[in-house]
């Protein structure tokens, strides 16, 4: 797993690593984000992901979507690293790398993890998150959704007081 670490707040297209100092382990599992690789390929893949669903709580009927940026879909890369928060957890599994995942801590600050292909990404709903496309050809993953895939973008007070805001950072203040 490629090392979480701070932006460093340093002017300059938020597509550059922008490497700060170090995210430990524990800080991201603090946020409730899991990240593990998966060696599954083919239907094994499908079936392995299926499996983790369902040990999550996910519908038995869970659909997988495939994420695919395709040249020129700059439009798609803008929405994507648009801050927001899925309404439900979210598990992103990765077929290509390259592209990074931030997310915010609750001092507002941007965590980037490196995103590498064949690894399992699970978010909580309620944390803020963008997806920063770096290279459209290798922005490729299967996205699993314990609800609706639903989210809502951040709009000041609006979005930090929505209830799956506001329970998200109740349970991990616990």
């Amino acid at each position: 797993m490629a090392p979480a670490y701070f932006l460093d707040n340093q002017p300059g297209p938020e597509t550059l690593p922008h490497k700060g100092s170090p995210v430990s382990p524990e800080t991201l599992k603090s946020l409730s984000i899991i990240i593990t690789p998966i060696s599954e390929q083919g239907p094994n893949l499908e079936a392995r992901l299926k499996a983790i669903a369902k040990e999550r709580g996910y519908p038995a009927d869970v659909r997988i979507d495939r994420f695919t940026s395709k040249p020129g879909s700059e439009g798609d890369q803008k929405a994507w690293a648009t801050e927001r928060f899925h309404l439900d957890e979210v598990m992103w599994f990765t077929l290509r790398g390259g592209n990074f995942f931030d997310f915010r801590d609750l001092n507002e600050n941007w965590i980037r993890v490196p995103i590498e292909a064949n690894t399992l990404y699970i978010t909580p709903g309620g944390l803020f998150h963008r997806y920063v496309t770096v290279d459209p050809q290798n922005a490729s993953a299967l996205l699993l959704c314990k609800g609706r895939s639903d989210f809502v973008h951040r709009k000041g007070q609006e979005s930090d007081n929505h209830p799956v805001r506001l329970n998200f950072l109740q349970g991990i203040r616990r």
